[in-house]
């Protein structure tokens, strides 16, 4: 029978799943309480239960300072108009043209865990691991090799996966009630600092002011279909690459983290930009430089459709402020394989570039 899980997975020359059986604590289960300024208290999340596993340490365990990425299968579905397939082989049994909109939904995707490999092994994954990938509904990669750990969140039968695993000569053992399935012992830290943040034993990202003021400011205009977020640091670019928009860049403040996030809202996708800062004024003050920096840049990259940036605001929560900027848009048709060009796809491909402007500071160095 299926159940609920987290199912946690370190990436490193090893694979190491972890079925947790439990729910969510209680102490997970409160959230913060909100300043009068924040809007409403948003309500418990996918992304915020799959937080609960990430250790506060991660947010300074990065080189790259891409932190953490979050995906939301159902929801990339939902916003495709696509059915899920029941499992793998159904999806491999599949014409061409009846996997295409399954496809494009996925290809949405770019950040979390990488699909690169999917369809090659995607029947296999049951024999492997004892799950299907369409079991997964949301999932979270947090940072860097060897360091790297995913947390996917589904449905999943546990006899099946002790089934897998056994078969592929894992051992089991128990770490703080847990089950856990190693192929090489020794390698346990990671996965205990990461059930220790789920019981609140350390502190989660969930449940860091910072990170709980930034994922508050992304949940207030929905669930997002994915968001990335990052440090300063994963934005850093050379002067001469910061000098392409219309104009020399502004004053942007320092700010300490970001977040880039995808909705969808009818036809039109949403992507947001939310820069975290310590009080309102200086977040008001990079609103307004975030402002004609975004929509200087769209107009670089030159997004097939047109793109409106809307007004920004600022979101205050336990005296922690996030400048909002807002992008709405209507994706051109495409066909075949080929993606939508969109506004989230293009700023995360500029991160990966660092030649993200709208949150580079003319100083930084490569």
């Amino acid at each position: 029978m299926k159940t609920r899980l987290w199912i946690l997975l370190l990436i490193a020359l090893i694979m190491l799943p972890i079925v947790n059986p439990l729910s969510r604590p209680a102490a997970a289960q409160s959230t913060a309480q909100p300043t009068a300024q924040a809007a409403t208290q948003p309500a418990v999340t996918p992304l915020l239960d799959l937080l609960t596993f990430v250790p506060n340490a991660a947010s300074s365990a990065t080189s790259s300072g891409l932190i953490l990425s979050y995906v939301d299968h159902r929801a990339a579905e939902k916003a495709a108009n696509v059915t899920r397939p029941t499992s793998g082989a159904a999806f491999a049994a599949l014409t061409d043209d009846q996997r295409l909109p399954v496809l494009r939904a996925y290809g949405r995707f770019m950040v979390g865990p990488p699909l690169d490999t999917l369809l090659m092994h995607i029947t296999e994954m049951p024999h492997v691991v004892g799950f299907d990938w369409f079991d997964t509904d949301q999932a979270v990669l947090f940072g860097d090799p060897p360091s790297q750990a995913v947390v996917y969140s589904g449905q999943y039968d546990t006899s099946k996966i002790n089934a897998a695993l056994t078969a592929r000569q894992f051992d089991k053992t128990t770490i703080d009630n847990t089950s856990v399935w190693l192929a090489e012992t020794g390698q346990t830290t990671l996965i205990k600092a990461m059930l220790d943040a789920h019981s609140n034993t350390l502190t989660s990202l969930a449940f860091a002011p910072d990170y709980r003021a930034l994922f508050d400011a992304l949940v207030v205009p929905g669930t997002p279909i994915q968001a990335l977020f990052i440090a300063p640091s994963a934005v850093q670019i050379a002067g001469a690459s910061a000098n392409t928009t219309l104009r020399p860049l502004g004053v942007l403040p320092p700010y300490t983290l970001a977040a880039i996030a995808d909705y969808q809202d009818g036809d039109t996708q949403i992507t947001v930009l939310a820069v975290l800062y310590t009080d309102p004024d200086t977040a008001m003050q990079a609103s307004a430089e975030l402002f004609w920096r975004v929509d200087a840049f769209d107009q670089i990259i030159k997004v097939k459709s047109p793109a409106t940036v809307e007004v920004p605001d600022v979101f205050t929560e336990h005296d922690i402020s996030v400048a909002r900027i807002r992008v709405k848009y209507v994706p051109a048709p495409s066909t075949g394989l080929a993606l939508p060009d969109t506004v989230f796809r293009r700023w995360i491909e500029a991160i990966y570039m660092r030649a993200f402007v709208p949150l580079a500071q003319p100083s930084a160095k490569r």
